[in-house]
């Protein structure tokens, strides 16, 4: 609702994540909605940005280690 960039992150561990544990952090580009800064979100719209971010947090957990 601000027109702010969202920056997705995914975040990796070779093994289970615990306290200090190596893992890696993959920073993807940031994803501009600013399109639908002035508009008044209905669900359908508001489900469809979330899936869209989400599915691009996958992908980036998802990268090689």
């Amino acid at each position: 609702m601000s027109g702010a960039e969202i920056i997705p992150i995914g975040i990796q561990a070779k093994k289970k994540y615990k306290m200090f544990s190596k893992v890696k952090i993959n920073i993807g580009k940031p994803m501009d909605f600013s399109e639908y800064k002035d508009k008044k979100g209905d669900k359908e719209t508001l489900d469809n940005l979330s899936k869209e971010l989400m599915n691009e947090m996958i992908h980036l957990t998802n990268e090689e280690i």
